[in-house]
C-alpha cells in the first residue's frame, strides 16, 4: 500500500521512508494537469505557483534523484518510459525535464529508496511474478547500471513499507502478510537474499492507514497506525523490532480524514501530520511528546484543495 497508487503511497509509507529532515511542501496536480507548488512556511501553506503542465502520467515517484539536495521527479508513461523531471529553482520548468531514463517498467509496485547507498535514490520494483528487482539510478539515468537484477522472489503482502528500519545505512523494507504479522527484510549488499528470511517483529496489525515517520526521535523509523475507530496508536521501533516497545499507546482519536501527509511540518525533530478533510480543508496535527494531544492540532493551514495528486517532498531543501 506504498502508493502503489500515488496517494496510498504519500499517506501510508509516505514515505518511502520518512526520517524528519528540514520542513516538507506540497506539489499537487489539478483536473488540468497543471503542477502546483505550494510551500510550508511559517506554520501554513503559502500561495500556490504553477511549475509545471501537461502533466497525464501513470506513477509518480519522489526522489532525490538528481543528488542535489531537492526531491525531483520521475514519472512513467502510458509506454512505459520513466521520465526525469529535476526540480530547481522552484519549478520544473527550463531544466531539460523529459528526459527518458528508463523504458519496459511494468510492474506492481515501485519502491523508491537509497538502496545502494551512494546518496541518490533507487528503485525496487515488483513484478507479477513476486520478484525483486533492483534499479540502481547513477549519472542520471537506470540506463547502464545492471538494472533488473532480482533480490527477492515469493513476495506477496499486503503492506510494503520503506525505511531504514536496520540502521545499515541503506533503506530496508518492513511487510505485513495476510495473518497481520509484521516481517522486517534488511537489504544489504544490494539484496534482500541472505539477510533472513523475514523477520518478525509484530503481530495482530489490522489498521486501516499506517504512517510511517520518525515520530519518537530516536534515529529510526516508527509507525502511527489508524484503527477503524479512528483512533491513532504509536508504535515505536527500537533495537530491531515493535516487541516490547509499550506499543499501541492511543496518540489521537477521532481521525477520519480523505488524505494524510508525513513530515516534518514544525521543524521539531520529529514528524507530524498534515491532513485534509472532506471539505477540502488542510488541517496540521503537530506530534510533540508522543502524542497529538495537547498540541494544538487542526489549525486550518489551507483552503480548497481539491486536486488529483499530491506530491510530498523536501523540494527546496536546498535552497
Amino acid at each position: 500500500m506504498k502508493k502503489m497508487i500515488i496517494l496510498s503511497l504519500l499517506c501510508s509509507l509516505a514515505g518511502f521512508s520518512a526520517l524528519a529532515q528540514p520542513i516538507d511542501d506540497l506539489v499537487v496536480r489539478n483536473a488540468e494537469g497543471d503542477l502546483v507548488f505550494f510551500p510550508f512556511r511559517d506554520g501554513s501553506f503559502d500561495d500556490g505557483k504553477r511549475v509545471g503542465n501537461g502533466w497525464d502520467f501513470t506513477h509518480y515517484l519522489v526522489g532525490n534523484w538528481t543528488g542535489d539536495g531537492n526531491d525531483d521527479l520521475i514519472v512513467r508513461n502510458e509506454l512505459g518510459e520513466l521520465l526525469l523531471y529535476p526540480f530547481r529553482d522552484g519549478t520544473f520548468y527550463e531544466h531539460n525535464g523529459g528526459q527518458v531514463v528508463g523504458h519496459g517498467f511494468n510492474y506492481t509496485h515501485y519502491f523508491v529508496g537509497d538502496w545502494t547507498g551512494d546518496g541518490t535514490d533507487d528503485l525496487i520494483v515488483r513484478n507479477q511474478a513476486g520478484d525483486l528487482l533492483l534499479y540502481p539510478f547513477r549519472n542520471g539515468t537506470f540506463y547502464g547500471h545492471n538494472g533488473g537484477r532480482r533480490v527477492g522472489n515469493g513476495w506477496d503482502f499486503t503492506h510494503y513499507f520503506v525505511g531504514k528500519w536496520a540502521g545499515n545505512g541503506t533503506d530496508d523494507l518492513i511487510v505485513r502478510n495476510q495473518a497481520g504479522d509484521l516481517l522486517l527484510y534488511p537489504f544489504v549488499n544490494n539484496t534482500f537474499y541472505d539477510q533472513g528470511n523475514g523477520i518478525r517483529v509484530g503481530n495482530g496489525w489490522n489498521f486501516t492507514h499506517y504512517f510511517v515517520g520518525e515520530w519518537t526521535g530516536n534515529g529510526t523509523p516508527d509507525l502511527v497506525v489508524r484503527t477503524a475507530a479512528g483512533e491513532l496508536l504509536l508504535y515505536p521501533f527500537d533495537r530491531g523490532t515493535f516487541y516490547e516497545q509499550n506499543g499501541g499507546t492511543v496518540v489521537g482519536h477521532g481521525w477520519d480524514f480523505t488524505h494524510y501527509f508525513v513530515g516534518n511540518w514544525t521543524n521539531n525533530g520529529t514528524d507530524d501530520l498534515v491532513v485534509r478533510n472532506a471539505a477540502g480543508e488542510m488541517l496540521l496535527y503537530p506530534f510533540h511528546n508522543n502524542s497529538f494531544y495537547d498540541q494544538g492540532g487542526g489549525r486550518i493551514v489551507a483552503r480548497d484543495w481539491n486536486y488529483t495528486h499530491y506530491l510530498l517532498g523536501g523540494w527546496l531543501r536546498n535552497e
